[in-house]
């Protein structure tokens, strides 16, 4: 294969990644880490340690040279650029070790496109090509160190070294963590050139170079660092004890191998596996797995060394304590590709080869493009670029989404001059950037809340709007402190000190004067996306009138234009409350996922409970609202193929089982007319859907036999299922949406590490942009509390912020220390870890599952 054929097909898939990249890029401001390199960029800013100055420095060039778009996207743009030219090195990498292990040049592009394509699809690699952030660097420079080592090997020459020690020096000065892959690079010289460490005469020129390349970057920071008013800069940064902290990351240190202990190592051991299938299919596991041992053979230096610096990264990543482990990990994916690519290129060698003995003994002219081969190499392909078409949807939703703008630009518009808003880092830094970039809110003090041991984060809080005087104080955490009314702006609150005695105008609730009971509602919001499976979060204002005693609860509920109740949310109200003062409550109405109307009447009202007796104080209707009848597609645990002549098709089903009483639900698709499904008494409208379009429904069944259906038009004639039977709900039968979010799926016992676990199964349903909690408690037998745990998921290594493509399973782990009783109930809930609104399921609030003794 020519050169310029090869250069010519690097080109065509850079650029077809830049442009799948940039198409899915996030448009607008980005939360926390992201959020501060955006600010960096537009400030020339210094970032939290170890500073990434290389970074820093080419983000804040490119956003200045590129002549479209806003600075933020422009930055997120340049995350793009940066995964585009690392697929280009990793496929060079591949065909460069592969015609090193002496197989042909076609074989080794093919392989180096099918690495490119594997690590290109990949959720995680995907997310971070389209948002500002460090890792696309970090993997640029492992990729490009893994070429040079290939070209050394290959050709002995100091060039190649030099390029290695400037991949080396450039990369663990943008990120330290480099280092770990960069072992694997020493060891593999190590293994296959001894005599290279004993020959500096071959090195020295290089290792300067490597430093310099190190070393040049770093010099920003004292620079930068010694100027005024520079963006995210700590003190000190120009002197010699400031520098090295900063560079060396000192701060952190106590996080390194912060969980290499045994019990631990027995709670995220198992969590490996989970990390790894969320990027690739098993079935690209196993030929990695099939590759490793063809190399050891071929190979024992190279196989030996990706294994090294695999193992090692992987094993520094999963002990180390911070969120997002998921990203941390992503260095070791390149031996990984290396693997992998080099697998395909021996495979696709081995089907050229019999291909052309087979002609050979044939008597025909040899022909490499032989049937069978185009079979495989198609098949292959097509196995590749399968996520594409799964996951284009779900970035591009990503790309649009305005969320984090929804949330935080409500605070600096309602903000008065000389307002103060306390932010944690996750919203501090998007606020920021809308200050500095829009200039939205520039005479308003937005300042981040960290925590100050030895006081409770609340009461650092608490400790902040204290010290803000007669300032008004806007929040971005829910806290209820007594003293004080949160009033919802956007995402966050505005602070109030009581008595408030009228709602503000400013606030943007609708007004309504209704006296329902004791209570007088001033004013309501309805926000919140409105279609099924969706939360609609109702915002009231109201006043106590008279007595608190019996405590009055307020109750949303949500009628369909026919009457066809819709959902329902409650909130207790309290007795301490002194008449006349202003006061909010939330109510969240989970709209159901199986059904939907255009339009649906929001009402509102007033009851208390005196003696177990119900006593309805009044309601009042809010607003006639419409409803987006778009269903979501919730994932199928069970697959099977059903057919309705006309349509709608059964893709699978899956059965709930809650006790003595069970839940089947069936997924349907378009293209196909509506649908009625019948068990016993009970049915479940399947509207008509369009092609691609999903309709999930849920019928009660009997929980020991199989299900009795059948199923009409609806003009009542019926029509035939064509599929196989549905089995009889399996006990202990798990499958439980979380609105449209997430669906829990199973739930085990175990004991590991000398603890007790609680192992959740999760199903993502779409891609997320909040930040959710589990809390997993354990009850006995008689509902006492026997112990509680609260994490973000899989214990934090893939927070629900990186469940970026829906379908991906998830392993929840929850320990507990030894409990003297066993537990004979566990409770699962879900809820937003900053406002802390609850993520409602289809069992309430609260699942409560059975365990098994």
């Amino acid at each position: 294969m020519e050169i310029k054929t090869i250069q010519k097909i690097k080109i065509v898939f850079g650029l077809a990644f830049f442009l799948l990249y940039a198409a899915t890029a996030a448009h607008d401001i980005l939360p926390a880490d992201s959020g501060e390199f955006q600010l960096a960029a537009a400030g020339w800013g210094i970032l939290h340690p170890p500073g990434y100055p290389l970074y820093t420095v080419l983000g804040a060039l490119w956003v200045r040279l590129l002549p479209f778009g806003a600075l933020p996207f422009r930055l997120n743009l340049f995350s793009a650029a940066l995964a585009a030219l690392t697929l280009v090195l990793v496929g060079d990498a591949v065909r460069v070790w592969a015609q090193q292990l002496r197989l042909p040049e076609r074989a080794a592009v093919l392989g180096g496109l099918a690495a490119t394509l594997l690590l290109g699809l990949s959720p995680t690699f995907w997310a971070q090509a389209t948002t500002a952030n460090i890792r696309m660097p970090t993997m640029l420079f492992g990729a490009w160190g893994f070429l040079a080592l290939g070209c050394y090997a290959t050709a002995k020459n100091s060039r190649a070294l030099v390029s290695l020690a400037l991949a080396l020096g450039l990369g663990v000065g943008h990120h330290p963590s480099l280092i770990f892959i960069a072992a694997s690079w020493a060891f593999y010289l190590l293994l296959a050139d001894a005599r290279l460490f004993v020959r500096p005469r071959c090195w020295w020129k290089a290792a300067l170079i490597g430093a310099a390349a190190w070393l040049l970057p770093q010099l920003y920071i004292p620079l930068r660092g010694g100027m005024a008013n520079v963006p995210l800069a700590d003190p000190g940064l120009n002197t010699w004890g400031g520098f090295w902290h900063h560079v060396l990351a000192q701060g952190f240190s106590g996080d390194m191998l912060a969980f290499a202990n045994l019990p631990d190592l027995a709670l995220r051991l198992p969590l490996i596996p989970v990390l790894y299938t969320f990027q690739f299919a098993p079935l690209w596991l196993l030929a990695i797995g099939i590759g490793w041992g063809w190399l050891l053979r071929r190979d024992g230096p190279l196989a030996l060394s990706l294994l090294a610096g695999w193992m090692l990264h992987t094993f520094i990543t999963i002990t180390y304590r911070a969120p997002q482990t998921v990203e941390y990990l992503m260095p070791a994916y390149l031996p990984l590709m290396l693997v992998f690519g080099v697998a395909v290129a021996r495979m696709a060698n081995g089907e050229w080869r019999i291909a052309n003995r087979k002609s050979q003994i044939a008597n025909r002219k040899p022909k490499i493009q032989n049937l069978k081969s185009k079979i495989f190499i198609s098949g292959l392909l097509l196995l590749l670029f399968r996520p594409l078409s799964s996951r284009l949807p779900d970035f591009l939703a990503l790309a649009a989404d305005t969320s984090i703008r929804d949330r935080v630009a409500p605070l600096l518009e309602a903000a008065p001059s000389g307002a103060l808003i306390l932010a944690d880092w996750h919203w501090a830094t998007p606020l920021w950037v809308l200050q500095t970039v829009e200039g939205l809110g520039a005479d308003v003090d937005v300042a981040y809340v960290y925590p100050e041991p030895p006081l409770d984060y609340e009461a650092v809080w608490l400790a902040r709007a204290e010290a803000a005087g007669t300032r008004a104080v806007f929040t971005t955490h829910a806290y209820d402190w007594p003293g004080w009314a949160s009033a919802p702006v956007g995402g966050g609150y505005r602070l109030y000190r009581q008595p408030l005695t009228a709602l503000d105008p400013a606030l943007g609730f609708a007004p309504l004067e209704a006296d329902l009971g004791p209570v007088r509602v001033l004013g309501f919001k309805a926000v919140g996306p409105r279609t099924p499976g969706s939360i609609l979060e109702v915002q009231l204002a109201w006043q106590a009138t008279g007595s608190q005693s019996p405590a009055p609860s307020f109750a949303g509920r949500l009628w369909g234009a026919d009457g066809t109740f819709l959902a329902a949310g409650d909130r207790y109200l309290g007795e301490d409350t002194a008449a006349g003062v202003v006061r909010f409550a939330r109510l969240d109405l989970l709209l159901p996922l199986d059904m939907c109307q255009a339009m649906a009447e929001l009402r509102v009202g007033v009851y208390t409970v005196s003696a177990g007796t119900f006593q309805d104080r009044g309601d009042v209707a809010l607003a006639s609202l419409p409803l987006d009848c778009r269903y979501p597609r919730l994932p199928s645990e069970h697959v099977t193929l059903g057919f309705v002549p006309g349509g709608p098709f059964l893709r699978g089903y899956d059965y709930d089982v809650d006790g003595e009483r069970a839940t089947l639900y069936l997924h349907w698709c378009g293209p196909g007319a509506a649908l009625v499904a019948h068990s016993g008494e009970q049915t479940a409208l399947v509207g008509s859907l369009e092609w691609g379009h999903c309709q999930s429904v849920r019928l009660p069944v009997a929980s020991d036999a199989r299900p009795v259906l059948h199923f009409t038009r609806l003009d009542g004639r019926r029509v035939s299922l064509w599929s196989t039977s549905l089995p009889a709900p399996p006990q202990a039968s798990l499958y439980v949406p979380f609105a449209d979010r997430m669906v829990l799926t199973g739930l085990a016992q175990r004991e590991r590490g000398g603890q007790t676990v609680l192992d959740l199964r999760w199903r993502v349903t779409r891609p997320l942009v909040d930040d959710y909690a589990v809390s997993a408690r354990l009850w006995g037998a008689d509902r006492s509390l026997l112990a509680m745990h609260d994490f973000q998921p899989a214990l934090s290594t893939i927070p629900t912020l990186k469940w970026v493509t829906r379908g991906g399973y998830i392993l929840d782990s929850h320990p507990f220390a030894p409990l003297e009783t066993a537990p004979t109930y566990a409770e699962i809930a879900v809820y937003e870890r900053f406002r802390l609104t609850s993520l409602p399921s289809a069992r309430g609030e609260q699942v409560w599952i059975a365990l098994e003794p």
